[in-house]
């Protein structure tokens, strides 16, 4: 989530763009895309058209299952996204409001950040018929909870910021007997980042996506490794952008990675270089980016969030779930 104005943002990215800077849910690496060749993607206006597919006010984060079930969350609610023929359509999870951020699925349930502080969740099972209805587990007592990532061992790892006094990274413990459970909390991050936002998993190492705008150092995708007792290893630089980046994905041994306020989209390599890129103003206000899977798609299709402007959630100004797919697939949605 992106809690800067857009005209401080827009004010950031021009200083940004004086600098100099070189060239992974929220949640874990959905396995299928392990599937998914990232050389393969269209990630470019050259090849590629976006399609709105449904209203999502102030929309965030993009979960799919093992299964191909889809959870997205918004600034009111998380919503599960279902399709009739070419008609998609949201189901709120919760019989209330909140200002949803980071989606992670563990242990056939599903958890959702607000961000108070609040973590909710919903058992989804195995099933593709499941219903889920979201209840608060737990108060993380963060001001900013944002990204949200499973973690090896029966954990969660909640981002605190980015606009914060305490940026960090949160480790949550479950009850190995009940994912309903929170059973600890410490801090497992709180040096090497500035700004952080979203997180995602591979292995036994964590992506964090990270700002340090105000100090005209762009924003970085940071790899910090799960060491054997738990802790955080050292922080690496894996990729640096000059846009303001949001969240992102990881795909094969690649990022596939937003930029909120100029609107575009990347495909970075494992050595940070960009592959390829959606040019800015082509969404509006991207929040996260993941790429599609069956049944309610053809796998290797791009899904993105447009949050638009923030906390308002009812314009056509973004809030939206968006497709982008090759624009010589003129039957983009399966039958």
């Amino acid at each position: 989530m992106r809690i800067l104005p857009l005209t401080l943002a827009a004010t950031l990215l021009t200083a940004l763009a004086g600098c100099e800077t070189s060239s992974s849910a929220g949640g874990s690496t959905p396995e299928g895309n392990a599937a998914i060749d990232p050389t393969t993607l269209c990630v470019s206006n050259s090849c590629g058209t976006r399609l709105p597919l449904l209203a999502i006010g102030d929309a965030e984060n993009i979960q799919f299952t093992d299964s191909g079930r889809l959870f997205v969350s918004g600034g009111t609610n998380v919503y599960e996204i279902t399709r009739s023929g070419s008609v998609f359509e949201s189901h709120a999870l919760l019989d209330g409001s909140c200002n949803f951020t980071g989606l992670a699925i563990r242990a056939n349930t599903l958890y959702a950040n607000c961000f108070d502080g609040r973590l909710y969740a919903a058992p989804i099972g195995s099933s593709t018929t499941t219903q889920a209805k979201l209840v608060e587990i737990h108060n993380s007592g963060l001001a900013s909870a944002n990204g949200l990532s499973d973690g090896p061992d029966n954990t969660l790892y909640i981002v605190n910021g980015p606009i914060t006094d305490a940026p960090r990274v949160v480790k949550l413990t479950l009850d190995a007997a009940d994912p309903m459970t929170v059973t600890a909390q410490a801090d497992w991050l709180s040096s090497g980042i500035q700004m952080p936002n979203g997180i995602q998993r591979r292995g036994n190492t964590l992506y964090i996506m990270n700002s340090n705008a105000l100090a005209g150092a762009g924003t970085q995708i940071l790899a910090v490794p799960i060491e054997p007792d738990g802790s955080a290893g050292p922080v690496a630089v894996r990729a640096a952008l000059f846009a303001i980046g949001d969240d992102f994905t990881l795909v094969g041994d690649h990022f596939l990675s937003v930029e909120f306020v100029t609107g575009g989209a990347s495909l970075i390599k494992p050595d940070g270089t960009v592959a390829q890129s959606i040019r800015t103003g082509t969404f509006i206000g991207p929040s996260h980016i993941e790429v599609t899977r069956g049944p309610l798609f053809k796998p290797g299709q791009i899904l993105v969030t447009e949050k638009g402007l923030l906390s308002e959630p009812d314009s056509p100004i973004g809030n939206t779930l968006t497709l982008f797919h090759p624009s010589s697939d003129t039957q983009p949605i399966p039958p």
